[in-house]
């Protein structure tokens, strides 16, 4: 029984699911801006985080 559809699709729901989870938590920290600068470095650094762990992970 050949059973690489399994791996596949589950490797595609993963990516899928994490590409949802780091875009809705990027959208909600782009949403949360106060208009201070030391704020919009501390949630521009962690946008290129989410961003960025969320493309090591595919």
């Amino acid at each position: 029984m050949d059973s690489k559809w399994v791996v596949f699709s589950t490797k595609g729901t993963n990516i899928a699911a994490d590409i949802c989870i780091a875009g809705t938590t990027a959208y909600y920290l782009c949403k949360s801006s106060t208009g201070f600068k030391r704020s919009a470095k501390v949630l521009d650094a962690l946008i290129l985080f989410v961003i960025g762990s969320g493309a090591v992970l595919m």
